[in-house]
């Protein structure tokens, strides 16, 4: 493993999954939008459902919120989502879970955490499922 790295990794669900985040992002990049449209919302919770059983996770989201949206930055580019999300377990026990999807190359990330900034699900987003 490179100096300067940090593992996440995800405790508590049937299989174990690692993220590995350089130390040293520190700032929101300018291409980072809150999404707050109840349908948006909705449409990209079902994905990462959908992602997260693909995968082999058990468990249901139960809802997301600090929803971000990151764009490649042109036109018709892949658009990343990352948000923090309480899932309910296959033991039947709430956990929070931050997740990140890109539409286009399917780049999917999830880790559990104890932040729920903005800031931070951006920078997990860009750094884990950032398309291009």
């Amino acid at each position: 493993m490179k100096a300067g790295m940090i593992v996440v990794a995800l405790v508590g669900l049937c299989t174990p999954f690692a993220v590995a985040m350089p130390a040293n992002i520190s700032a929101k990049p300018p291409f980072v939008k809150p999404v707050t449209a109840p349908d948006i919302v909705r449409a990209r919770t079902a994905q990462f459902q959908n992602k997260m059983h693909a995968l082999g996770f058990g468990g249901r989201i139960q809802s997301c919120k600090g929803m971000v949206q990151l764009a490649v930055g042109i036109r018709g580019g892949d658009i990343s989502y990352g948000a923090m999300c309480r899932i309910r377990t296959v033991a039947n026990r709430p956990q929070d879970l931050l997740l990140c999807d890109d539409e286009m190359f399917g780049h999917f990330a999830l880790t559990n955490t104890f932040t729920i900034t903005q800031t931070e699900i951006a920078r997990f987003t860009l750094q884990n499922c950032y398309g291009g």
